[in-house]
């Protein structure tokens, strides 16, 4: 009867805990340390390991405030001012919904929300995050956000013309008068070019900073790093550190450079670490082999990922298709850290949008499936953008809208 009941509750499309624990697929569980064999990432065991998950966004927003009636700021809405962990139903939803892995942003802004104040705080939520997820045998892991570059910029919000807050790097670092010039050529501002990427321009040029006693910048967020992996070094389900979000405005080997240091000083800290290096939004290039052959980063441990925001399953497949070349050039694996099922607009739909199954589809089996060459299958890793902290579960635009089980459901045939 209670079977029966949970299959009558799931056509309805309501989430019901136990059933769906039985019934949904389940992605093979992931046990660190990992390290990579050509194209593959294996564990110690020697078994293969495919990263099936989603990533659980809220606390990369904001500046060292944790969530609470004070983030509710009438210019820039709610969402933005505040870190937030998730709550409490996330953790088993995850792992009843069978993904093995999640991918939670950080930020510096919360790391250091003033010069040498690390925060307790943030990090002291960070770790019950980890053990909630660790008490479920569920992987982690860590990606140093941005988006925008800071809360101190901000930009476009897709609804309503109003503009939001940006996030990841440290507000203090962009003071009133670091606007007045640019802070390249301390020059005048040309309005064509965005703060966000002047200061990104800023950063991997890397000159040192007044605000951090002379220091350079890049040095400073890669021991924020090593802060963060010693912390977690003893936390057994993070099996990751993905070292810098989306990065963009970078020239010739500016991105790379900082990538071979940031994992040199982390494997210091945590050698069990996967390291995640991003390609570039700007330029869409990566030298992978150089930070490969690098004698500076770990050969066994350097992971490959791009991110797929594609209107089309032909489109999506054949910008993986690209990323493939270039990971299979270098002998690394292939992460996609972020990435959309494909869909249809409707606005009469619940969630305003309906999964398009057969164009997802195509997508996940790429993604599950791909043939190498006639030299084996390799699978590529995935993590789903996103259960957002409070538009959840996974894309309702409401507050603690029902799970939107169609959506959950396509991502489970990826399994």
């Amino acid at each position: 009867m209670r079977h029966l009941l949970g299959i009558f509750l799931l056509y309805c499309g309501i989430f019901f805990t136990p059933i769906l624990s039985v019934a949904s697929p389940v992605a093979m569980r992931i046990h660190g340390p990992l390290h990579t064999s050509g194209m593959r990432i294996v564990d110690n065991e020697g078994n293969i390991v495919v990263f099936r998950g989603v990533n659980v966004s809220g606390m990369e927003w904001g500046a060292g405030t944790p969530w609470g009636k004070g983030c509710h700021d009438p210019q820039w809405g709610i969402r933005y001012g505040c870190y937030a962990s998730p709550k409490s139903d996330v953790y088993d939803q995850v792992a009843n919904w069978g993904f093995n892995v999640v991918r939670i942003p950080i930020s510096w802004a919360n790391l250091e929300p003033a010069p040498g104040k690390i925060n307790e705080e943030y990090l002291t939520a960070l770790d019950a995050i980890i053990h909630e997820f660790g008490k479920r045998d569920i992987a982690v892991i860590l990606s140093m956000h941005q988006w925008d570059w800071s809360a101190n910029f901000t930009a476009p919000k897709w609804k309503g013309g109003k503009r939001i807050h940006g996030n990841g790097e440290a507000v203090w670092l962009y003071p009133e008068s670091w606007f007045a010039k640019n802070p390249i050529t301390h020059g005048p501002v040309d309005n064509k070019i965005t703060g966000q990427q002047l200061a990104s321009q800023e950063f991997f040029i890397n000159r040192p900073k007044p605000m951090l006693k002379g220091e350079k910048i890049q040095q400073h967020l890669i021991e924020l790093w090593a802060i963060v992996a010693q912390r977690y070094r003893g936390f057994s389900n993070i099996v990751a550190a993905d070292i810098f979000n989306e990065p963009y405005s970078n020239q010739k080997n500016q991105l790379e450079d900082f990538y071979i240091r940031a994992a040199r000083r982390i494997h210091e800290i945590d050698p069990r670490l996967l390291l995640v290096f991003e390609v570039s939004l700007s330029t869409h290039r990566l030298r992978g082999k150089y930070i490969l052959d690098s004698p500076d980063f770990p050969q066994d441990k350097g992971v490959y990922a791009v991110h797929i925001y594609m209107g089309t399953a032909k489109k999506a497949i054949s910008k993986i298709g690209k990323a493939l070349e270039a990971a299979r050039l270098w002998s690394v694996p292939l992460w996609i850290g972020e990435f959309h099922c494909i869909t249809r607009h409707d606005p009469s739909s619940r969630f305003g949008f309906h999964v398009d199954s057969q164009q997802s589809q195509q997508l996940l089996d790429f993604m599950k499936k791909y043939g190498d060459g006639g030299n084996g299958i390799t699978d590529i890793s995935w993590t789903y953008w996103a259960y957002q902290k409070d538009a959840q579960p996974l894309d309702g635009k409401n507050d603690r809208p029902p799970a939107n089980m169609e959506l959950v459901n396509r991502l489970q045939h990826g399994f």
